[in-house]
């Protein structure tokens, strides 16, 4: 028991890591091609490898007929998260689109109480509020340009859908193998990004750098990554993984400073600490004490940077 429990964090890290550092290696793809046309390439090479493992692992296929039209609009509220989340990166530094984008947890404790009758915590109610406020001040430092404020509006719509699909899929793709719904989801985004992004943008700089980078965010972060997640899902309770909201972020700062150069104010730490804290909050009645202890460590040590910044 032990040893599977070192092998489930071992893993849990490794995809942490993996999904960290893809918001830098995003941006450095965007260099390269424009937005739809840059994620639309890197999903198409996470389908085979999310495939060949679904086909080695043998699973069968439930209730799929009868839930076609379920996923195609799963899929579809999906590509548009993609979309806008692409586009916003395009404008916006790696770490900040990262954080502006696991706001997520936020906005699906609205949206469960609204749709899945969940009860109104007051710690989650406070997290929401406090994460909200760590999201205004973003928005207050975007800069002048309205470029620059529309790109986080892009971003936090991102995410918006990212939790309306967490909620869609609860409600209805529930009882299907995760595995074969992540499958049509990622083909099925692919496709529409091609069809939108094929007439309206110009085609990728062709280089062995762009394609280094196309596999680490798409089979890597998309393929083995999500493969991860689903191990994991289907042995440890969801609300331990949900801790990854904080860790990716985390990683995605500290990895765009060191790889990409960002800056990274007093405002940006502030905005980006209250959020984290917001996550924590929304997330806090749920957890383990180890996890606990975890993500405390955490909250301190992004508290002693506002501190050290200020």
């Amino acid at each position: 028991m032990k040893g599977g429990r070192y092998r489930d964090l071992a893993l849990f890290m490794i995809m942490s890591l993996t999904w960290g550092l893809n918001w830098p290696i995003m941006k450095l793809g965007l260099r390269y091609a424009r937005p739809l046309r840059f994620t639309a390439d890197r999903l198409a090479l996470a389908a085979p490898i999310i495939m060949v493992y679904y086909l080695l692992s043998n699973r069968r296929v439930y209730n799929l007929k009868s839930s076609i039209g379920s996923l195609i609009t799963y899929s579809l509220i999906v590509s548009i998260q993609f979309a806008l989340s692409s586009i916003g990166l395009y404008y916006q530094s790696g770490g900040l689109s990262s954080i502006i984008t696991y706001t997520q947890p936020m906005m699906v404790f609205i949206l469960a109480i609204l749709f899945l009758n969940e009860k109104l915590l007051l710690s989650r109610l406070i997290g929401t509020l406090i994460g909200f406020l760590g999201v205004a001040i973003l928005l207050g430092g975007g800069g002048s340009s309205i470029l620059s404020y529309t790109s986080l509006l892009l971003l936090l719509l991102g995410a918006f859908l990212w939790a309306t699909s967490t909620i869609y899929y609860k409600l209805k793709l529930k009882l299907l193998d995760p595995l074969i719904v992540n499958i049509i989801q990622v083909s099925t985004s692919s496709i529409v990004l091609y069809t939108v992004s094929l007439p309206v943008e110009s085609p990728p700089v062709s280089s062995i750098e762009y394609l280094a980078i196309l596999i680490y965010s798409g089979p890597i972060a998309v393929g083995i990554g999500a493969t991860i997640w689903l191990k994991l899902l289907g042995r440890i309770d969801a609300s331990i993984l949900s801790s990854s909201s904080l860790i990716v972020p985390l990683i995605a700062v500290v990895s765009g400073y060191l790889i990409l150069g960002e800056e990274v104010g007093l405002r940006t730490i502030l905005g980006s600490a209250l959020i984290l804290i917001g996550v924590y909050l929304v997330n806090y009645d749920h957890r383990s004490r180890m996890e606990s202890r975890i993500l405390r460590s955490i909250v301190g040590v992004v508290y002693r940077s506002v501190r050290i910044g200020s």
